[in-house]
This record gives C-alpha cells, structure tokens and sequence, in this order.
C-alpha cells in the first residue's frame, strides 16, 4: 500500500500473529507489550544485558513523497518481561538503578521514550555490592563480591581522560603507564556509585 501508516498497522498485525505461532514451540526470553517496542539479550553467566529499542515512528515536517515513509521518532512506553525472576535492575546509560516487579517468575520493566531511542537494562540476581578499589602505584585493581556479572566503569585519575573497563567475575586492572600520582576515583556505570 501507499500509505506507510497502513504499512505499519500491517507489518504491527502480522507481527503479533507471528509471535504467536512461534511462542507455542519457542517461549520468547525477552518479550514486550508494545510491537513497535522490541528487546534483545546478552546474557553473560548471573546476568543479562537486555537491549530495548523503540521504533515507533510518523510522519516528519517536510514537503515531498507525504505518507510514503514514517522517519519521524514518536514518544512511546510499555514493559520490558524477561522470563526470570531479577533482585536488581540498572540502566547502564543513565547509571542508576530503575524500578521494576516480579510477576509470576518473570521480570516486568516499565520503558518509556521520547523518541526513537534505546535502553540498556542489566538484569542482576541480587543489587550490586560496592566496589573496592586498590591502588599500588600507578596499578589499580577494582574488587568486586558480584563475581557472576560484567559490571562496566569509568576511572578517573592520574592526570588522564577517564578510562573504560569492566569488572569481570569480581576483578579488573589496569597499569597507567606514563601517569602522574594522584586521587583514583572510579563510577560504578550500572548504580552510579563511586569509590
């Protein structure tokens, strides 16, 4: 059809029914209330990194092939399940931790967006404890007692642009070769913490 709103309601209908069929045979891991709302996961041993991408568009101000294509993002909200029971879920854009429920065994996180826009939720057993730094010269060694999990962070120190690293089954370390002594501060990405 001509019209890309009538595309959509199509691609949106056909979607659904799919989703259906294949849910008999294959339960989704990842699932969402909203089709122009879909989810991806990354899982790495306790955790999952869970990838939620909203695409739901209209039509831009411009003149032109008018209703041919829908390229302006829309505001949108909806939930995010993930077929596990979470003690923790953060957003590692936004480094904090954001609300969620348990339903059922599953994971229920509310989502929403202003425009064509993406989240990344990691989805943990248990909150995160807090991280011990260690610093030994210019080596800094980051401890961690969440040892089932990648947790992402940002050291600050020595004189350098800060530098990005993951706390990897409960340890990561750097030598900063070249530094200046000085205070290490390091961000815990998912809850925002420092140490």
């Amino acid at each position: 059809t001509r019209d890309a709103h009538l595309r959509d309601a199509s691609v949106m209908k056909a979607a659904a029914k799919l989703k259906d069929i294949v849910g008999r045979w294959a339960p989704l891991y990842a699932d969402t209330d909203d089709g122009h709302i879909f989810a991806h996961v990354r899982s790495y041993k306790d955790a999952d990194y869970v990838f939620a991408i909203n695409d739901k568009r209209g039509y831009g101000d411009y003149v032109g092939q008018w209703k041919r294509m829908m390229e302006k993002g829309l505001p949108n909200s909806g939930n995010v399940t993930l077929a596990r029971p979470a003690g923790a879920v953060y957003d590692l854009v936004r480094h904090k931790p954001v609300p969620f429920e348990v339903k059922d065994g599953k994971t229920v996180i509310p989502v929403s967006y202003e425009t064509c826009d993406g989240r990344l939720l990691m989805v943990t057993a248990k909150p995160l404890a807090a991280l011990t730094v260690k610093v030994e010269g210019r080596k800094v060694t980051v401890s961690s007692s969440d040892t089932g999990v990648m947790i992402p962070i940002e050291v600050k120190g020595f004189g350098k642009k800060p530098f990005y690293g993951v706390v990897r089954d409960g340890t990561w370390e750097h030598e900063f070769k070249d530094a200046a002594a000085g205070k290490v501060v390091v961000t815990n990405l998912a809850d925002g913490r420092s140490a």
